[in-house]
């Protein structure tokens, strides 16, 4: 599965290629949409203004609040994992990203569910 990575970092960028070596994916730095099943994207700082998700299922690799990762996802990312995942999160985290599913650790995923209820409007 080819996947695109992206970091502001070139060293960050290779290392994590290599990793997604490691794990049986092709790492590519183009994110041409036709060719990559999913993205990944490492941001050391997730702070606003955030960047604009790219045009394929991406998963966020960051230590940043949840808050701002809520933000990330709202705004089309798919998911997150820390920086301090091992290689078999990513490799789950990237699979269910590429399925189109949204990736967070379970009690992540239950906050972001009530933080969706606390932005929508009752039905009446």
């Amino acid at each position: 599965m080819r996947i695109w990575v992206g970091s502001s970092s070139s060293l960050r960028a290779t290392s994590l290629a290599a990793l997604l070596g490691v794990l049986g994916f092709q790492a590519v730095f183009d994110p041409d949409a036709a060719r990559c099943a999913a993205g990944v994207l490492e941001l050391e700082d997730a702070l606003p203004p955030f960047p604009t998700a790219p045009d394929i299922p991406t998963l966020l690799v960051t230590d940043a609040p949840e808050a701002c990762v809520f933000a990330l996802i709202r705004s089309g990312f798919r998911g997150r994992i820390g920086t301090r995942d091992g290689g078999s999160a990513l490799r789950s985290a990237l699979t269910a990203v590429a399925r189109g599913e949204i990736w967070l650790e379970p009690a992540a995923h239950r906050r972001f569910v009530d933080h969706l209820r606390t932005l929508a409007r009752p039905i009446n």
